[in-house]
């Protein structure tokens, strides 16, 4: 009984899951598809438990759907036609590209599930129809409530893979302040200067900064530079959260404060506190109590503060919260409306200013840009203060002209030539006469949608022809000051 009362607990809470995505998807679906949207498949899990978990096959996948396409990237087909072939295969790559291809999708994403005494492991491979190898993405959820969080987590993963061409700012510099051992704590980071800035990497930095011997805590703020991103580690030590030193070590605690907080319940804040009246003073403790309050992501600063009192010390907790987002705009964007704009953005009225967060905001304009065809357009973001702790965000966008497609190159291609292979396109590259052209055929534009359905029908000539191990690579695009090159890779095989 009790397993069958825990997996109707667990569907109760998918379903919830799913009608909420729905009820917050709306807006969107009454809108028509953009043509940025990428046509993945999400095939059923396959669930591995010694419970009845065999519910969560469909279920899984359908709350992945659901997840990506309220992300507005992303366009899922229906996958029950691709069901039984996938059934009795064996799940490889080829039988995986095979689904994509048949369906008309540029990915098919195959996920499992492993249960074991009530911990979860999931495990999503996303393979594109042709060209490259399959990216492999993996969550681990203690709970059920924690399986539901991680389902989201994947879906965003995955909306970055399968329509994320757009190229990563660059890090300018990485900097460590406050470190009480900098070497160790530049040892622990992934973010590196040189590399593409990634949000997720830089708060995976932050948790294990803020577990090295001697932090209290760690936070991240990164802001643009004319070389890229400036990316700085802020660590706050132990020893300095204990005003007295050795010589209030051990006292006994009689009150605890909270001090600072305007929006944020006190008790909120106290639910995370260790250090209580009656216990002694310690370092160590006092710095998972400030972990702790910094986790609540409501606090760009957290102080301990100690007064002698009488029959010990009294110590307070000065926080100081992070600004709230009341405005969010968009100026210099001519050629994309600003609905469309503010619809892609992850950044919302009424959140706290996440820096990470802008940055992410910033590649997800100049990506929406990329898709119009506008790649040299540069997206900046200004921050001012409003009155009661507050923020306007604001989005500069300098849009550059629309890029003319200079060239379409072809590597590895033997048993065709170029002109063989782009015979039937839409897109066609710019030439003289494609200033009075463009306006009847389009010609010399780029379009991601378009140039993907070309790609379908060399893949198509191929097999055709009996290449059927022809493999048609991912286009990738280089924007120079004259235009577009656009560079495609193809195996043929035998």
């Amino acid at each position: 009984m009790g397993a069958v009362r825990h997996a109707h607990d667990l569907l109760t809470r998918l379903l919830a899951a799913l009608v909420a995505c729905l009820v917050a998807a709306l807006p969107v679906a009454a809108q028509p598809v953009p043509r940025s949207r990428v046509r993945v498949i999400v095939l059923p899990f396959q669930v591995h438990s010694a419970r009845q978990l065999a519910y969560l096959e469909k279920s899984l996948a359908d709350l992945l759907t659901t997840r990506l396409e309220a992300s507005g990237s992303v366009d899922v087909l229906e996958a029950d036609a691709a069901l039984e072939p996938y059934r009795r295969g064996t799940g490889s790559e080829p039988e995986l590209r095979a689904i994509a291809r048949d369906r008309g999708a540029r990915f098919v994403i195959a996920g499992s599930l492993t249960e074991l005494a009530g911990q979860y492991s999931l495990d999503l491979r996303v393979a594109p129809s042709a060209g490259g190898a399959a990216s492999s993405l993996d969550a681990a959820a203690s709970g059920d409530d924690q399986l539901l969080d991680r389902i989201g987590d994947l879906a965003a993963q995955i909306a970055e893979v399968v329509g994320g061409r757009a190229a990563r700012p660059r890090i300018a510099s990485v900097t460590v302040k406050g470190a009480p051992d900098e070497a160790a704590a530049n040892a622990v980071l992934a973010t590196k200067a040189g590399e593409p800035f990634d949000g997720e990497v830089a708060r995976a930095d932050v948790e294990k900064l803020g577990l090295l011997p001697g932090v209290a805590n760690a936070s991240v703020e990164s802001t643009q530079a004319e070389d890229g991103i400036d990316v700085v580690f802020q660590l706050v030590e132990s020893a300095r959260l204990l005003p007295g030193g050795e010589q209030t070590a051990g006292a006994r605690v009689v009150e605890v404060r909270v001090r600072g907080n305007r929006r944020i319940e006190e008790a909120a804040i106290r639910a995370r506190v260790t250090t209580a009246p009656g216990t002694a003073l310690n370092a160590a403790r006092l710095g998972r109590d400030v972990r702790e309050i910094y986790a609540l992501g409501f606090f760009k600063n957290v102080r301990v503060l100690e007064d002698v009192a009488e029959g010990g010390v009294a110590i307070t907790f000065a926080v100081e919260e992070n600004p709230i987002v009341r405005q969010v705009s968009v100026t210099g964007n001519d050629e994309v409306e600003s609905d469309k704009i503010k619809d892609n953005l992850t950044l919302t009225t009424g959140s706290t200013l996440d820096y990470p967060l802008l940055t992410e905001n910033v590649q997800r304009i100049q990506q929406l840009y990329r898709a119009e065809g506008f790649y040299l357009a540069e997206v900046k973001f200004e921050i001012e203060q409003l009155p009661a702790d507050a923020v306007a965000v604001n989005f500069l966008v300098t849009e550059g002209e629309k890029s003319k497609l200079r060239k379409i190159k072809f590597v590895g291609n033997k048993a065709y030539s170029d002109d063989e292979l782009m015979d039937k396109f839409k897109t066609t590259q710019w030439r003289w006469y494609s200033l009075v052209m463009t306006y009847i055929d389009k010609s010399g534009r780029y379009s991601e949608p378009v140039f993907a359905q070309d790609l379908k029908g060399v893949s198509e000539l191929y097999l055709d022809h009996g290449y059927i191990q022809a493999e048609v690579g991912d286009p990738e695009v280089e924007a120079t000051k004259k235009g577009l090159i656009v560079t495609v890779t193809i195996h043929e095989g035998d």
